[in-house]
C-alpha cells in the first residue's frame, strides 16, 4: 500500500474550489475506490482490536460499514453529484488512513 499515493489523491480531490472536468472526476473516483479497498482491511483490523462494548468501537464500526456501502455509489448524472461523491470518497480515505494508523 502506497500511503504517499493515497494522500496525494486525497489532497487532489479535496483542493479548495476545485471542480475537475468529468473525465478527471471519473479517474479520481476510480483511484479513490481502489484506495478504499486497500485501506479497509487494515482499518477493520485496527478497529477489531478495540473493546467491542465501547462507544468508540461502535462509532468506528458504523463508519466502516457506511464507507463500504458508499464506495459502491456512482458519480451520478450531474456535475455536482460527481463533485460531492469524489470529495466524500476522499474524506473516507482520510478517515481510513487515520483508523489504520497512517494519518499525517
Amino acid at each position: 500500500m502506497d500511503i504517499h499515493a493515497i494522500r496525494t489523491t486525497v489532497d487532489r480531490a479535496l483542493r479548495p474550489l476545485a471542480r475537475p472536468a468529468r473525465p478527471d472526476m471519473v479517474e479520481l473516483e476510480q483511484l479513490l475506490r481502489e484506495h478504499v479497498e486497500q485501506l479497509l482491511p487494515a482499518a477493520e483490523f485496527a478497529i477489531e482490536q478495540m473493546w467491542h462494548g465501547s462507544v468508540d468501537w461502535w462509532d468506528h464500526r458504523t463508519q466502516l460499514d457506511r464507507i463500504r456501502r458508499d464506495a459502491d455509489r456512482g458519480l451520478g448524472d450531474s456535475p455536482l453529484s460527481a463533485h460531492v461523491q469524489v470529495r466524500h470518497l476522499a474524506r473516507d480515505c482520510a478517515t481510513l488512513l487515520a483508523y489504520a494508523g497512517a494519518e499525517r
